[in-house]
């Protein structure tokens, strides 16, 4: 997921089966989102304030507007518009379904490509 910032490495770079120099995988890779395992959503929020509240963290400089254009496209692609007025939910109380959870936390980070 390149998070590890110390240590060495040694081999090939590889993606899908291509070999790759090192400044060319990192470039790729730069590209790349990572999905955690675990998501962290604030489970009394609604879908739609989780990516607006996203929105305004990882793209600061764009209008009000364009997040709006933004969010409402990715919520659209992920399937999530239907959703996007239930509330995330959690251990106390039930709220989105686990695929939608897991669509969300790709939404989240789409937001930034």
């Amino acid at each position: 997921s390149g998070r590890a910032k110390f240590g060495e490495y040694s081999g090939q770079l590889k993606l899908n089966a291509c070999t790759y120099p090192v400044n060319k995988y990192r470039a790729l890779m730069k590209q790349q989102g990572y999905v955690l395992q675990t998501d962290y959503f604030l489970e009394d929020l609604t879908v739609r304030q989780t990516m607006d509240f996203a929105a305004a963290m990882k793209l600061p400089c764009k209008s009000p507007e364009a997040r709006h254009s933004i969010v409402c496209r990715l919520l659209n692609r992920c399937g999530l518009e239907s959703a996007a007025h239930n509330l995330i939910g959690g251990v106390t109380f039930k709220g989105i379904s686990g695929g939608q959870r897991r669509r969300l936390s790709i939404a989240e980070q789409l937001l930034v490509s």
